[in-house]
């Protein structure tokens, strides 16, 4: 019973946590492949 209160615990946190590291890197790469486009180089 415990396992299962710490599953339901940890999932929408890993979920969360998950859905901003794709935010970030999403960010990142439109970032950087619009500097791209633009012919200046991305800082970062």
């Amino acid at each position: 019973m415990l396992c299962l209160y710490l599953i339901f615990i940890r999932l929408p946190v890993m979920i969360v946590t998950a859905c901003i590291c794709l935010a970030l890197i999403y960010h990142w790469l439109s970032r950087h492949f619009l500097a791209k486009k633009n012919g200046r180089t991305a800082i970062r």
